[in-house]
């Protein structure tokens, strides 16, 4: 996953990396932890990184602990849903969209980044009826339209 997200550039590179940035952050350290022949690492994260539609599968799929979820509020939003949110003050197709966000898979796309924001009543889709139209555009709702203003208002681009 590290690999695949250019966090790390090589296996084995980013170990460190990881501790000072979660030292930067203010987060717990990383832990390492041998399980049989393997090694998981464990990096702890920001109370809330995303938008948590009110749903049992989501946080199934997510495998966060159920004392660390909060639904139906956010804290942040990952940087790549910020930039969509953005882009969508006009509207905007998932081809351009995921171009923006550097994103070559569609379905991967939709999971991580579309759907949250649209779960959420941050954007919605121009054609509800027909959500896999190769027509299909969003566009940010008043919602979407609030939340930019506020972090614009609280100086946090």
């Amino acid at each position: 996953m590290f690999f695949n997200t250019r966090i790390i550039e090589q296996w084995s590179s980013g170990v460190r990396r990881m501790f000072k940035e979660a030292e930067a952050l203010g987060l717990p350290e990383p832990e390492i932890v041998e399980v049989g022949m393997r090694v998981r690492f464990i990096v702890y994260l920001a109370e809330s990184i995303a938008v948590l539609p009110e749903s049992k599968e989501i946080k199934g799929i997510l495998d966060i602990p159920e004392h660390q979820v909060r639904t139906g509020t956010m804290l942040e939003l990952r940087r790549h849903q910020v930039e969509v949110l953005k882009k969508c003050k006009n509207e905007c197709s998932i081809v351009n969209l995921m171009e923006l966000t550097e994103r070559t898979d569609r379905s991967k796309f939709r999971k991580r980044i579309l759907s949250p924001l649209l779960d959420a009543g941050f954007i919605e889709m121009t054609i509800p009826d027909k959500p896999q139209s190769s027509k299909q555009k969003y566009r940010l709702t008043d919602k979407g339209k609030a939340f930019l203003d506020k972090e614009a208002h609280e100086g946090i681009e």
